[in-house]
């Protein structure tokens, strides 16, 4: 009764504290708009209560080790007001903003000293991977969090063997919830490990997309590594499965590299036909696209110089030349658009 007495008005700061920790944590996901509902519901129900007889029914127990509750009836105040919960939620916002912005550091770090050419993609993966990892380590996996000083020392081959533990011990799971879990240990150690081994990585991946075959990101991978070695069968397969998941889990970034990687095993395979309708199809929800958006029109120019390869093998130089034209004109624009943006300045002088 005493415990109540003190605490009933800070009920739900309380509950709002215990949320937001558990959000930071990685073990939560809560939005300010679902709290509020709880506080909201808290609210009209004191209102109704209050109309019908201008009080509010609270059964308490008489102690922690009994069953016998006593009911008070007397105006309960629930807050906290919206200005209390917003005291709650700023320490922790600029908690998880501070968070934020160091694992965005460290993945920018690791990519920019990574011996191995980033994929397509590579930053948003590697980028998910480190807060995986931070997030495992705030729980207080010690594998993790010695697997995320190593990447903050640049060890990413010493951090991929931690990695690797962690993933192994999960890959014995059997019920659904842990083959997911681990399937994202490998997808973590696949992307930590394609900074510089892409042969591990693309085991890592494989591995991944065996135990969650309807994963996007790592149907992505799978597909990238595997045609990265010349895998046409296992690249074409995962390939397939992630075009199949337009819309069903795959954004459209992934669904442009997946038909365009379709038209790069058809061209290895000397299907020149199939490759250009493949690349064609890849382009086709690009040509729309606003020409501010410089991702976009970057990929609408790798469409355009893989035309131009194809029509080239073909004999049609004309289509040929007019496909490079357009490549060249895109990116250009892209690198008047921000001429301080190294990567565009080398790619209007060469290859994408």
């Amino acid at each position: 009764m005493v415990f109540w007495a003190v605490f009933k008005n800070d009920f739900l700061a309380y509950l709002v504290l215990g949320l937001y920790h558990a959000w930071l944590c990685g073990g939560l996901v809560v939005t300010a708009g679902g709290i509020w509902k709880v506080v909201t519901f808290f609210a009209e129900r004191k209102k109704a209560d209050e109309k019908n007889g201008g009080g509010t029914n609270v059964t308490v127990g008489q102690g922690f080790g009994t069953v016998r509750d006593q009911t008070f009836e007397a105006p309960v105040n629930f807050g906290p007001s919206p200005e209390h919960i917003k005291q709650i939620q700023e320490p922790f916002e600029r908690q998880l903003a501070a968070q934020n912005a160091l694992t965005d550091n460290l993945t920018k770090a690791l990519l920019e000293r990574s011996p191995v050419a980033a994929g397509p993609g590579a930053q948003q993966a590697v980028g998910a991977a480190v807060k995986s990892i931070a997030g495992g380590a705030e729980a207080g996996d010690n594998r993790l969090e010695n697997a995320l000083s190593l990447l903050k020392e640049n060890k990413t081959a010493e951090a991929a063997q931690l990695l690797t533990a962690v993933a192994e011990d999960k890959k014995t799971a059997r019920i659904e919830q842990d083959r997911k879990e681990a399937a994202i240990a490998y997808r973590n150690l696949g992307a930590i490990a394609g900074l510089r081994d892409p042969k591990a990585a693309r085991e890592a991946y494989a591995r991944a997309m065996a135990l969650d075959p309807d994963n996007a990101e790592g149907l992505f991978w799978d597909g990238w590594f595997q045609l990265d070695t010349n895998n046409l069968a296992a690249a074409r397969k995962s390939y397939r499965a992630l075009v199949r998941l337009a819309g069903k889990g795959a954004d459209e970034h992934q669904i442009f590299w997946a038909r365009t990687g379709l038209g790069d095993i058809a061209v290895a395979r000397g299907d020149l036909n199939a490759a250009l309708a493949a690349y064609a199809e890849a382009m086709e929800p690009l040509v729309a696209q606003e020409e501010g958006n410089a991702q976009w029109q970057y990929d609408l120019g790798i469409s355009n110089e893989r035309i131009g390869n194809v029509q080239m093998a073909q004999g049609d130089l004309g289509a040929a030349l007019k496909s490079y034209e357009a490549r060249q004109a895109i990116i250009s624009r892209l690198a008047t658009s921000d001429p301080g943006n190294a990567g565009w300045q080398a790619r209007s002088l060469g290859g994408l």
